[in-house]
């Protein structure tokens, strides 16, 4: 069996796997609804802010013609650095980790507030790391010095 950094998932399908695990935790236990006034409205602008932050990654790495595959960081042709790479090294999963954090207040519930934090962590210690280890041994001192100057998250 493999270790866990070990095993690749799809970022997406974790987002999406978490989505429905937030979901039926809310209506498996209703009664920790947390309402509250324009949650939803809320919930919807902190949406469009990760759902921009993902579309302007993936608009920046089409771009560049350089792959968006996250199982395959090897085959990727150019290190992005402009746009919104200058501000986080991964805007596609701060956009994701957002994204899912608008869910939690759309939702209203307790239980689902460890999605984004359960993603932000699985995104940190698994995949981001696998990632920059790809990155390193294909873009060498050109990457590392990008990352010095441009954080992880924000």
């Amino acid at each position: 069996m493999k270790s866990l950094p070990e095993v690749r998932l799809p970022p997406l399908a974790v987002v999406l796997l978490l989505a429905v695990l937030m979901w039926f935790s809310a209506r498996a236990w209703p009664g920790l609804v947390l309402a509250f006034p324009f949650r939803r409205t809320l919930a919807a602008g902190i949406a469009i802010f990760g759902a921009a932050a993902c579309v302007l990654g993936v608009a920046d790495f089409r771009r560049h013609g350089t792959t968006v595959h996250p199982l395959q960081p090897e085959a990727a042709s150019s290190l992005v650095v402009s746009g919104i790479y200058r501000i986080s090294r991964n805007p596609m999963y701060l956009g994701m980790v957002v994204f899912l954090a608008a869910w939690s207040i759309w939702l209203a519930h307790p239980v689902g507030a460890a999605g984004p934090v359960i993603l932000a962590a699985w995104l940190h210690l698994v995949q981001i790391p696998f990632e920059e280890q790809a990155l390193r041994e294909r873009f060498g001192e050109h990457f590392e010095r990008y990352a010095r100057q441009v954080r992880r998250w924000l």
